[in-house]
């Protein structure tokens, strides 16, 4: 699904304008970003975590040259963790399953 899939969808379900449901997404896309950012976890009840994790740094196969390795650093990435409901979601062949 794509981000014009989701405003469409979210303009369905309830009394909300495209325009509405733009500006839902841009700032929970914001607040996320700076959550994490700030090495903060986000937690949305019904989907997942969101939070920020270190990559240990690792030698790899040069994929130029896969005969020689290259070093790749250290470095934070962001991580989603889903929720027992979303995983039981997927489970059941994409059912959406409520408690």
């Amino acid at each position: 699904m794509l981000r014009a899939d989701l405003v469409g969808k979210l303009t369905e379900g309830i009394d909300l304008t495209k325009s509405a449901a733009e500006l839902f997404l841009s700032r929970l896309s914001f607040y996320v970003q700076e959550e994490i950012a700030s090495g903060k976890e986000v937690h949305i009840t019904g989907m997942g975590k969101f939070f920020a994790s270190v990559r240990k740094k690792r030698t790899v196969a040069n994929p130029n040259d896969p005969s020689k390795t290259i070093e790749v650093p250290s470095m934070s990435i962001v991580r989603f963790s889903a929720s027992k409901q979303l995983k039981r979601a997927a489970r059941h062949s994409g059912k959406i399953v409520c408690k």
